[in-house]
Order: C-alpha cells, then structure tokens, then sequence
C-alpha cells in the first residue's frame, strides 16, 4: 500500500544546560539522550517523508526506536526514563501499524507522537534542562 505523507516536524530541540551542581548529573545525563532523539527523529522524519510506501515509513520509524533503545538513559531521573519508554513503546505500535497496513491506526498513532515527544521536552525543563526552539 501506498504511504500517507505526512509532514513531520522536529519537536525535539537542541537543550542547553542550566542549573546546580548537585543536578549536574542528571542534568548532564538529560541533555545527552535528548540531544541524541533529536538527531535519531530527524532523521526518522526525512526517510518517513521520503518513502513511497507504508513499509518504508515503518521501516524509519523501527529503525529510530533501535537507536532509541541504544542510549544509555540510566542517569536520567526516572520520570524521564519513563517518558522516554513511552515514546519507544508508541513508535513501536505506530511502526506495527504501518507494518500491518493500518492506516487509520497509524495516522492515530502517528498523531499521538507529537504530545509524548512535549511531555518528555518539559520533563526536561523542569530537571533544569532549558529546550532551545
């Protein structure tokens, strides 16, 4: 089956450190990973809206979500950690929809995207991380 293109836009900006020392770690561990997804999505979104078909999107997405489970996040405060398993375990049911040829299941999931990736960018902010748009 033909894909849908959708345009994605990078929500993950580039983070700056601001903070205490005694979050330092933390703080570090945050800007680490989250610097990391952001280069992992864009690329995700470039192979999604260059592909032609549904499997060529999963295909992006399944391949994000293996560089995803690659990032070292234990240092991270654990709400983050939680997030951020939520953002792998939707990419991982939207690239099964695709996978399956459910569009309308897909397009759901793939619209859901947007806020898990908000919610992780403001459990950033308020461990210190400032998000720079």
């Amino acid at each position: 089956m033909k894909a849908a293109k959708v345009l994605l836009f990078i929500l993950l900006p580039t983070v700056l450190l601001v903070g205490g020392c005694s979050k330092a770690s933390k703080v570090d561990a945050i800007i680490e990973a989250h610097n990391q997804l952001v280069e992992i999505e864009s690329s995700m979104i470039d192979q999604y809206n260059g592909a032609t078909l549904m499997a060529e999107q999963a295909e992006a997405i399944a391949s994000a979500v293996r560089r995803m489970k690659r990032i070292e996040i234990k240092n991270c405060p654990q709400d983050y950690q939680n997030t951020w398993d939520d953002v792998i375990d939707l990419w991982t049911k939207w690239e099964r929809a695709l996978r399956s040829e459910d569009s309308g299941s897909a397009e759901n999931l793939g619209s859901q995207s947007p806020t898990t990736i908000l919610r992780l960018n403001n459990l950033a902010k308020s461990h210190g991380v400032v998000v720079s748009d």
